[in-house]
């Protein structure tokens, strides 16, 4: 087939993929007759419609105040013989809780019953824990509900705790202040910004592709598909116009190029994404291999497709993986969820054996995105005070 200067294609413009998937492919169990697979509509990829997936998280986490106090009575034995009350120093973050011991007194025994005295009621935890030195436990007790003053603690009825020189009451006040939760959205479905950067290709090389073949026949192993130029040249893929433009006959053998199993398995795919505009029986490592072959034969409308649907499968153990698969195959909208995933998650995630294994170069990359990144985040705040 003859071109003339304007029409043949420069040197720098022949499509040549820079590496190579690795890693084994999916067969695809669809039949054809004589392992033909034919084109039979003219629609263009780029105009796929991708289904509305959205994909929330909350974090919800409890606001609260420890006050950890311990009070140690010297001589108490003395003590608890000639007075009725005994009143803590006060303690906590603004002085707001006292202890407060009574004495009982019957028959010669004694009894001793602890309450905790505050000016404002609240809902919480309190643990209470009676000790003889240095740490011999003799009695303990928890509440979780609302403390308000003269809040029973902890009674003792057995006088042997008081026949001690010392005696030890330990207090751990947990104050709920307020329930606060923190959600996400991201929203799976590209933005119509997305899409036009995937727009499909027209203009005057389809007129001129018009003038020679009308399509191409793709040997792939021992499965043939035959694919109109214009919907090659649709997908916007400078790798299939360059095939239209100085590719000489109707057929085109691909075995002798793809040199592996999965090669073939993913360029089939491919193909046949040109053909139906679809993805189908493809699981998150299939969907893996498919995005690198699809950012190696520069199909954008099928790397975006990819990028759709491996977000689904965005987990705290996967997380860095997939953007480290941005990062490789250029792929912006899995790079930009990803890094609103992990920011999200940061403390679960840096934790992971695969964030630690991040090569510094990657870690300062993502890093960098979490920095930059404006997470469309929302906030629900919970409040204890109103509790009864």
């Amino acid at each position: 087939m003859a071109f003339t200067n304007k029409q043949m294609p420069k040197a720098n413009e022949i499509w040549n993929p820079s590496f190579t998937p690795r890693s084994e492919g999916m067969k695809h169990e669809n039949s054809y007759t004589d392992n033909e697979i034919v084109s039979k509509k003219e629609q263009t990829v780029s105009s796929s419609f991708l289904p509305s997936y959205t994909k929330s998280y909350s974090q919800t986490r409890l606001e609260v105040t420890t006050s950890d106090y311990t009070w140690k009575i010297d001589q108490f034995g003395r003590l608890a013989a000639i007075v009725d009350t005994l009143n803590s120093p006060p303690f906590g973050e603004n002085n707001q809780y006292k202890i407060q011991m009574n004495i009982l007194r019957k028959d010669f025994l004694c009894a001793i019953r602890i309450l905790i005295r505050t000016g404002t009621a609240f809902t919480g935890l309190c643990t209470t824990t009676i000790m003889h030195p240095p740490e011999t436990v003799l009695a303990s007790r928890s509440i979780s509900c609302r403390i308000s003053d003269m809040t029973l603690l902890i009674d003792v009825l057995d006088d042997s705790y008081i026949s001690t020189e010392a005696f030890i009451i330990h207090c751990k006040i947990e104050h709920f202040h307020q329930l606060i939760s923190n959600t996400i959205h991201m929203n799976l479905q590209p933005s119509t910004t997305v899409f036009k950067e995937v727009k499909s290709f027209e203009g005057s090389t389809l007129e001129f592709i018009s003038k020679n073949e009308k399509s191409i026949k793709f040997i792939v192993g021992e499965e043939q598909y035959v694919i109109s130029k214009k919907l090659l040249c649709d997908t916007n893929s400078n790798y299939f116009k360059i095939i239209c433009l100085i590719h000489d006959g109707k057929e085109k053998d691909m075995t002798n190029e793809l040199a592996t199993d999965n090669e073939l398995q993913t360029f089939k795919q491919i193909l046949i994404f040109i053909l139906t505009g679809s993805v189908e029986q493809c699981d998150y490592e299939m969907l893996k291999k498919l995005l690198t072959a699809a950012d190696k034969y520069d199909v954008p409308t099928l790397k975006l497709t990819c990028e759709h649907y491996l977000l689904r499968y965005i987990t705290i153990k996967n997380a860095v993986e997939l953007i480290q698969l941005a990062l490789l195959s250029k792929a912006k909208f899995l790079e930009t969820h990803s890094t609103t995933f992990i920011k999200f998650h940061i403390k679960e995630i840096t934790n992971t054996k695969e964030f630690k294994s991040l090569s510094q170069e990657d870690l300062n990359k993502v890093l960098e995105f979490i920095e930059k990144l404006e997470t469309l985040e929302s906030s629900t705040i919970q409040s204890f005070s109103s509790a009864t």
